[in-house]
């Protein structure tokens, strides 16, 4: 009989000292998510099932939630706490009260400190709790160029397939809504190409290549370009200047030299003078003197690649032309002079 009474002592002390000490929040911090740009100022996301705010004990009377602004996060009246008791439960419920001013772009993370003031049977108590509210982002950027004008000056020949320049758009967004579809005006789709993905300009033809080029390019925001269909874009313009178009022609030298000139031209006489008095014992002057009318000091003269292969020996000084061998040959001899 005393051990039974004992037992209902012990139950009857252990209840009452939970009633008094189990007056807490469920969480010391509580990580919440918001969307930002929304319409609702309610819808909130808590990431796990831990009911956020205190359960009811037999001897509280009321819990009133409420918010502490401090220095370091004064909020200006944009959230508000309610407080809502539910069965066994008090849960504190977070509102906006300006829902659109709230964007991730601005600040991604709000520290909120709440305040709970309880009204129990034994007396007034408080408690306090700390709430980091993340936000998320939307898709509400768009691309922005960072210029407005690209312009670019090619002083160099430019050859097929060549980078030109490259364009970039940033997006505010994070990775996911970030990505960037570039795209060129179809002005001049047969001259130049640019890659969708990466922004990168090049050149696909040079057939007559103009001097100056003019026209826009576009970025997009691919995922609502191709997800949901939406073609809003931002604009820059390009300007591209390059050197007039000089190299008409290329040759090739018997030695497979390349040589680049502008035009042919026929206002020069030209005479070939075979040197009658070589022989092997006077070999060091030339077999052959070239010599252009009216006189002019810069020229240069090349052997060209259809010339008969035995013209290999043979060398060219200023207008000179001298045997290296000491037998006599038929030469076919093709010539290309070079003025300046």
């Amino acid at each position: 009989m005393s051990s039974l009474r004992i037992l209902i002592l012990y139950i009857i002390l252990t209840i009452k000292i939970i009633d008094n000490k189990n007056i807490y929040f469920t969480q010391s911090t509580y990580d919440i998510w918001c969307q930002e740009n929304i319409l609702s100022n309610s819808l909130f996301l808590y990431p796990n099932r831990i009911r956020a705010g205190i359960y009811h004990t037999s001897n509280i009377k009321s819990v009133v939630y409420h918010l502490i602004d401090d220095d370091d996060n004064n909020n200006n009246g944009l959230f508000h706490v309610k407080t809502k008791h539910l069965a066994d439960f008090y849960f504190f419920i977070l509102n906006i009260t300006r829902p659109f001013d709230i964007n991730r772009e601005y600040q991604n993370i709000y520290i909120l400190h709440i305040q709970a003031n309880i009204i129990t049977t034994d007396g007034n108590w408080t408690e306090q709790a700390k709430i980091n509210l993340h936000v998320a982002d939307s898709n509400d950027n768009d691309g922005v160029f960072d210029m407005d004008i690209y312009e670019k000056n090619f002083t160099e020949p430019i050859e097929v397939q060549q980078s030109l320049i490259r364009f970039h758009a940033g997006d505010a967004d994070e990775i996911q809504y970030a990505h960037i579809l570039y795209e060129l005006s179809s002005t001049f789709n047969d001259t130049f190409s640019l890659h969708p993905y990466t922004g990168e300009l090049y050149l696909i033809s040079n057939n007559n290549l103009q001097t100056t080029y003019e026209f826009d390019i576009y970025a997009y925001d691919r995922h609502r370009k191709y997800i949901i269909n939406n073609n809003i874009k931002t604009k820059a313009r390009v300007k591209l200047n390059f050197q007039e178009n000089k190299i008409y022609h290329q040759i090739k030298t018997i030695f497979n030299e390349i040589i680049e000139f502008k035009q042919i031209i026929s206002i020069y006489k030209i005479l070939f003078l075979k040197n009658s008095t070589w022989n092997f014992l006077n070999n060091h002057q030339p077999i052959l003197i070239i010599k252009i009318f009216p006189f002019i000091s810069f020229y240069e003269i090349f052997l060209l690649n259809n010339s008969s292969l035995n013209s290999i020996d043979l060398f060219i000084n200023q207008n000179k032309i001298y045997l290296n061998k000491f037998y006599y040959q038929e030469y076919n001899l093709q010539f290309l002079i070079c003025f300046f």
